[in-house]
């Protein structure tokens, strides 16, 4: 089932972030949850991830790990993967992906569209929830069309 939503600012896409938590908070504990972002540069993933992350307690400044490819943030409650400058999908397990998943953490991936193919591989009903996002760009210069899945 898809959900589309439009927002009209930072805050608005940053607001649907932590209703994103709200809603898969009854997970915590019991399997892990991946909301895997995707879309163009600028288009909000950042602001999503900071969303969950306010909704979570997190007290961190949370940025967008480009570079080192992943942060923890409030001693592993939240993992951020950035994907972008991955090659490879199976770099992706390099970082502990799959452990992880076995840890019942919440992580969010952004350019979840470059490690699409592996991801299947490693998440399953009973052992994690996937929350898939796509965002775009809308007709106004801040107007975001997201589907969540």
């Amino acid at each position: 089932m898809k959900d589309r939503i439009i927002t009209n600012s930072e805050k608005e896409t940053r607001e649907l972030g932590a209703r994103l938590w709200r809603e898969n908070k009854k997970h915590l504990g019991k399997r892990a949850v991946v909301f895997a972002l995707e879309g163009e540069l600028g288009t909000g993933k950042t602001q999503i991830t900071k969303g969950i992350a306010g909704a979570m307690g997190v007290k961190n400044d949370v940025t967008s790990p480009t570079f080192t490819l992943e942060a923890e943030y409030d001693l592993g409650k939240l993992i951020h993967i950035d994907a972008w400058r991955i090659e490879d999908p199976k770099e992706l397990l390099e970082i502990g992906f799959e452990r992880r998943i076995k840890e019942k953490k919440i992580i969010v991936v952004e350019w979840a569209d470059k490690v699409r193919d592996i991801l299947p591989n490693y998440i399953d009903d009973r052992s994690c929830k996937l929350v898939w996002v796509r965002i775009n760009y809308g007709k106004g210069e801040n107007e975001r069309i997201i589907e969540i899945e």
